[in-house]
This record gives structure tokens, sequence and C-alpha cells, in this order.
């Protein structure tokens, strides 16, 4: 088959049409990604002018420092960090031992103790009691042995102790003591008869 040549010049300028329309076509994708890579490169400068001009703002609206006073101070930026780290310290020196009891006096020691008044009512024991009289007696014994005889009034125990009552197997006796806060208070001990 013979094609005319006004047919063949139209077939060759078609093919050659085709073959540029391809070309262009492929530049197009090239084109544009050249575009695209070109705003990619240029968009961090675009956001670091757009980050700096809010920082600008944020400074002129609190008035810590602007470019026009020249302090320039980034209230986005971390605090200065010194090498040193800072530990904590406690002197106790002057104060008082917190498991302590705070003591506001410390007691007076007596002098010239009578035998009794040198042993802790623990240590003593009721002997004895004569109750029916007009000024009862009772009888009390250290742990060496050694007899007492008592009477209401009597002096007894470390702690400043009176006898207060005499009954017929018992001798009540007030004693002060110093709470945990300091404040001098009475308490009443009793010592009974024990059976054996």
């Amino acid at each position: 088959m013979k094609i005319p040549a006004t047919t063949s010049t139209l077939v060759v300028l078609f093919a050659f049409a085709q073959l540029g329309l391809a070309q262009d076509e492929k530049s197009l994708p090239s084109q544009k990604t050249k575009q695209a890579v070109d705003a990619f490169n240029a968009a961090p400068a675009g956001v670091a002018k757009t980050l700096e001009a809010l920082k600008q703002t944020v400074q002129e609206k609190i008035g810590k420092g602007s470019p026009q006073s020249g302090t320039p101070v980034d209230p986005l930026a971390l605090p200065d960090r010194s090498d040193k780290a800072e530990t904590p310290h406690y002197s106790s020196a002057g104060k008082r031992d917190p498991f302590q009891a705070p003591m506001k006096t410390q007691p007076k020691r007596r002098e010239n103790l009578t035998p009794l008044e040198r042993f802790d009512i623990g240590q003593l024991n009721l002997v004895g009691v004569v109750w029916d009289l007009k000024d009862p007696r009772a009888m009390v014994e250290d742990s060496a042995g050694l007899g007492y005889i008592v009477r209401i009034g009597t002096p007894i125990g470390t702690n400043e102790g009176k006898i207060k009552q005499i009954k017929p197997a018992e001798v009540v006796i007030e004693e002060s003591y110093i709470d945990f806060y300091g404040a001098r208070k009475n308490r009443q001990v009793s010592m009974r008869i024990v059976s054996d």
C-alpha cells in the first residue's frame, strides 16, 4: 500500500507531534518536581521567619525586652543550667533534736534526799498497813529488805511524790511528771500489798 505524500506527511507530522507531546508530558512532572523541591527548600526559611515574627510579638506583649529596647530576651529559651547542681544543706546547730521530747525546763535535782526519795516507786513494796487510827501508817520495804514507816505527807519516790492516802490494803501516792510538751502535771500511783 502506497500512502500518498500528503498523507504520509501528515502521519509523520502526527508522529512528531505525538513524540513532542510525550516529551512535554515527561517534562511536566520534572518541572512540577523542581517547583516542589524549591518550595520545600524555601519552607524552612519561611517557617523560621514566621517563628521569629511570633517570638517578637510575644516579647513585645510580655514586655521582657524587644529588638527596640536592645535587651533581647527569649521567653521560649530554656533557662541556663550551671554545672554545679545545688544540693540541699541542713545544719542542726542550735536546733533541738526532733526525736527528743521538747522539755521547757529541766527538773531541779534536790540535795539531801531521804532514803525513800532515792528509790523509784516500782522498787518499793508495801508490806503492811495500820489504818484504823487517827494517823494511819504503812510500812514499805526497799529491794535490800530495809523497812520504812510512812504516813500521809511523807515524801517518797524520785518524782517528788508524797503519800496522799492510806487505805486498808493500798497506799496512794501523788507524784509530778513532765509531759511530752514540757508541762508539769500530777498523777496518782498506788502501791498495794502483795499477797504471797
